[in-house]
């Protein structure tokens, strides 16, 4: 095969799309390409025929580039604007240090000379070198490019602009550096930053546990109500208002889901949901079953995450349907109960009862009052709403997004804007693998990217199938043999997990010792004073102790099971431990600095992992020994 040939093998396995555009392409006609024969590839010359400019960099500008980037020698990612010759890149993979290259490129025939010239096939196939066209670019292009370990590496994020040829796409350089900041910030944000928040998650999860193992199953309530026709999610946006005339009139039609929050606002319209989902901690949240007519509780099914506060299952009323359901973290993965099925998608209950719909495969779906921005008017929710139709308050704007039905832009505040775009992810993750069809009736706020808009009106009149009223769910609870065999399945599975856990957190709070000792005896050091007063094999031996507790904490037990509740109160440190990871190593004294900053960001790694996980064990403990 040729060198083109060999590069779209490979390009196809890992981007068929763009495999598949350059396919069209036969020969190249905007570019001119210079090379003597039996010369060098490095003395490529390529000319933009339409303004005549050159795009690559001269042989001698490339070994220029090359040394500036030796500060950027330890970076396992790096992002550029434009291919230009490929050389340059060529070059750059030499150095086994860098894990990830990213590089966006507004011209295919560009792409196309490129891998005319340079075998980049296996660094192509290892995912080492990553081309995209700058115009297929979006949230979902970058959610599913940049994974995994490259966001650990976000602080040291720049976007390069390969060559002065490139400064004509400005805009486009703009617009790509947006979106990789905006997944960036996505990341954050998804993250989390309170701790409390998720020891209170856990302590109310592990005192649920038992009692969602004794009730019908999130996977039952699934299998109830797969494959139906027609499901509609309501929200509380301003817009919502609008729709109910129309959704009370169709309402036994659809299959309705609801936030717990939209719960209220139906019943005093007449309308009784199939299903309302809560997975807020807060006892707030109970507040919305509280101000609901009980009579409007009977026969509804009421999902509620295992992390979600006593008050809130006390709150409805016995002839309600509770399901309590596991959310999709990873240490609610491995305690054996694949049976009742999980939940994801987000941090809203909206984005966790679009994750269920996905899994109820309907063959239609169509949100309405999903507004995630504020009304013309300034509303935040729909009139009715329990807390206010100005719940959120003008000070939590944070900018603009796209209106619905893409005219203009609407103002958003910071966490709608987040589960938009979780929302949008989960639209374009599910097209991958289901046929429903995803339909917005909302009329009004942020346009949802991927889904198909459509009046609600329209919807009800042209889409929705009245040829029979819908059926009601039935759902069977488990045996009492069912409820024995999973109570000690489920007791023996965490009593290992926390004897993996007690014996990190020990070791944990050993090396921590150690490295406050160490930090107490440099606290006033300069940095001559290190490179001279420290012995080589000091700092050596103590950061052998803290790959030992990191390496525990990268098993693979350890990391699936617990690696959810610690991430909040971790990953901002290993944010920063990438960033001394980075640190140029050109000299004995560089070497030390680089030893000895490495232990000050472990320091703080190792408290947090081990009273964090001191908390932890002590509420699994606890619920083990008074529901057991």
């Amino acid at each position: 095969m040729s060198i083109y040939e060999t590069n779209l093998s490979a390009l196809s396995k890992v981007d068929e799309a763009l495999a598949n555009q350059l396919r069209e392409i036969s020969t190249n006609e905007i570019f001119e390409v210079y090379l003597a024969e039996n010369d060098i590839i490095d003395n490529v010359n390529i000319i933009d025929k339409r303004d005549v400019t050159a795009i690559h960099i001269e042989s001698n500008d490339i070994n220029k580039k090359l040394q500036e980037y030796l500060e950027f020698d330890n970076y396992h990612s790096l992002y550029f604007f434009g291919f230009g010759s490929g050389v340059f890149y060529q070059k750059l993979l030499q150095n086994p240090n860098h894990k990830k290259l990213y590089i966006f490129e507004p011209e295919l025939e560009l792409i196309y000379i490129v891998l005319n010239l340079i075998d980049f096939s296996k660094d192509i196939e290892d995912r080492r070198i990553n081309i995209k066209l700058s115009s297929s670019i979006t949230l979902t292009t970058i959610n599913h490019l940049i994974a995994g370990f490259s966001s650990l590496y976000l602080k040291k994020y720049n976007l390069d602009i390969y060559s002065n040829y490139y400064d004509k796409y400005l805009s486009e350089v703009k617009k790509v550096n947006d979106i990789i900041l905006l997944y960036f910030k996505h990341v954050l944000q998804n993250k989390g930053d309170s701790i409390e928040d998720t020891i209170n998650g856990l302590r109310y999860s592990s005192n649920n546990m038992f009692d969602m193992i004794k009730s019908p199953s999130l996977a039952k309530v699934i299998g109830a109500v797969k494959h139906r026709k027609n499901a509609v999610m309501v929200a509380t946006g301003p817009s919502l208002q609008q729709q109910i005339p129309l959704l009370k009139k169709y309402q036994d039609y659809f299959t309705i889901l609801c936030i717990d929050a939209s719960f209220p606002i139906l019943a005093k319209n007449g309308i009784k949901p199939d299903i309302v989902l809560s997975m807020e901690r807060v006892a707030l949240s109970a507040k919305f079953y509280k101000d609901t007519p009980k009579e409007f509780h009977k026969d509804v099914i009421f999902l509620l995450a295992t992390v979600c506060h006593d008050e809130t299952f006390k709150a409805i009323d016995k002839d309600g349907i509770i399901v309590p359901f596991l959310r999709g973290d990873k240490h609610n993965l491995v305690l054996g109960l694949e049976k009742y099925g999980y939940l994801g998608g987000g941090l809203s209950s909206a984005n966790y009862l679009f994750n269920f719909a996905i899994n109820s495969r309907f063959e239609n779906f169509v949100f309405i009052g999903q507004d995630l921005a504020y009304g013309k008017d300034g509303k935040s929710h729909s009139h009715g709403h329990v807390f206010g139709e100005d719940e959120i308050k003008d000070d939590k704007f944070a900018g603009y997004v796209k209106a619905y039905g893409g005219d203009g832009e609407v103002a958003t505040a910071k966490y709608w804007k987040i589960f938009l775009n979780d929302l949008v992810l989960q639209v374009a993750a599910s097209q991958k693998y289901i046929d429903m069809k995803i339909h917005n009736s909302t009329e009004g706020g942020a346009r949802i990217d991927g889904t198909i808009e459509i009046p609600f009106k329209k919807y009800c009149e042209t889409i929705l199938d009245i040829s029979e009223p819908k059926k009601p769910i039935k759902l069977a609870y488990p045996s009492q043999d069912e409820v024995k065999d999973l109570t000690f399945n489920y007791v023996k599975k965490q009593r290992e997990l926390l004897k993996i856990a007690n014996s990190i957190k020990k070791q944990a709070k050993k090396v921590f010792d150690l490295t406050e000792s160490f930090l107490t005896v440099i606290k006033d050091y300069s940095n001559d004073d290190i490179t001279t007063k420290l012995k080589e094999n000091e700092i050596d031996n103590l950061l052998d102790q803290i790959y030992k507790v990191r390496g525990k904490y990268a098993n693979d037990t350890f990391l699936t099971t617990f690696s959810t509740l610690l991430e909040s109160y971790l990953s901002h440190i290993d944010f920063d431990i990438a960033v001394v990871k980075t640190m140029k190593e050109n000299s004995p004294e560089a070497i030390k600095l680089k030893k000895v900053n490495y232990i000050k960001v472990n320091y703080e790694w190792l408290y947090r992992l081990f009273t964090s996980l001191t908390e932890i064990t002590k509420i699994i403990g606890d619920s083990l020994t008074t529901k057991k």
